[in-house]
C-alpha cells in the first residue's frame, strides 16, 4: 500500500511537472511570436517612414488617430478601448520602393491602417492620397485565436531635440517615433505586468521602440 501510494504520489508530482513545463514552453512560445510580431510590424512602419520626402515646412504625412482616445498611451495603459491609427504618405514618383514596387511605380501613395479593436493591419495603395480611400486593402496582419496580437502602435513625430511634438500633425523635425506593443495570444493569471494597471495586467507583452529619420528632413 506505501509503496502503491508513494508510487501514485511521484506520478502525480511528474505529472505536475510536466504539465508545468508544457505550460512555461507554450508562454514562451506565445511570448517569442510576440516579440517577432513587433520587429516586423516596426520594420514596415520605419521602412515606409525613411523614405518619405518630409520638409520641416510641408509634412506630407498624416498621422490619424480616433477622437476620444489618448495617444501616445498614458502611462500603466499598454492597450486602449477603440484605439487605431492611420497613417498617410507619398512617396517619392517613379522609384521601385515597397510597397510602391510594381513598374511603372505609380501608385506612390501609401496608407497603413491598424484597428486596435481587432488587432487587423491593413495597407491600400494609390496613385495620389485622394485615391486611397476607395483603393483595394490588403491585410499585413490578421489576427485568430493562435496568433500573438498587436495591442498598440504609435507613430509620432518629434522636435530637433527629441522631445514629442504638441500634435501628430506636426512636422517631424526631429523624426518619427514608433512604438510597437504586442501580447501574447494568451493572459497568464499567475504573471504581474509591471508595465500595465489596465486590460493588460496579465498578459506577457513584446515593445520595439526607436527614432526614425526621413531621407530628406530639411
Amino acid at each position: 500500500m506505501v509503496g502503491l501510494a508513494l508510487g501514485i504520489i511521484v506520478a502525480l508530482v511528474s505529472g505536475a511537472m510536466l504539465s508545468s513545463n508544457a505550460k512555461l514552453i507554450i508562454q514562451q512560445d506565445n511570448l517569442a511570436s510576440a516579440e517577432e510580431d513587433a520587429q516586423v510590424v516596426y520594420k514596415i512602419l520605419s521602412e515606409f517612414l525613411l523614405q518619405a520626402e518630409v520638409c520641416t515646412a510641408c509634412p506630407q504625412f498624416d498621422i490619424a488617430y480616433p477622437a476620444g482616445v489618448t495617444n501616445p498611451n498614458p502611462a500603466g495603459k499598454l492597450a486602449q478601448k477603440n484605439d487605431a491609427v492611420t497613417v498617410s504618405g507619398v512617396l517619392p514618383v517613379g522609384y521601385k520602393i515597397w510597397p510602391n514596387n510594381i513598374s511603372p511605380f505609380s501608385n506612390n501613395a501609401v496608407r497603413f491602417a491598424w484597428d486596435g479593436n481587432s488587432g487587423n493591419m491593413t495597407l491600400a495603395v494609390a496613385p495620389t492620397v485622394a485615391e486611397l480611400s476607395v483603393a483595394p486593402v490588403q491585410s499585413l496582419v490578421v489576427v485568430s485565436d493562435r496568433t500573438a496580437r498587436i495591442a498598440n502602435i504609435d507613430v509620432w513625430p518629434l522636435t530637433i531635440g527629441g522631445a514629442r511634438q504638441m500634435a501628430a500633425s506636426s512636422s517631424p523635425d526631429g523624426g518619427y517615433e514608433i512604438c510597437v506593443e504586442t501580447r501574447a495570444r494568451s493572459p497568464d493569471p499567475s504573471y504581474i505586468n509591471p508595465d500595465d494597471k489596465d486590460t493588460l495586467l496579465h498578459y506577457r507583452t513584446a515593445r520595439v521602440c526607436g527614432v526614425v529619420f526621413p531621407r530628406n528632413v530639411l
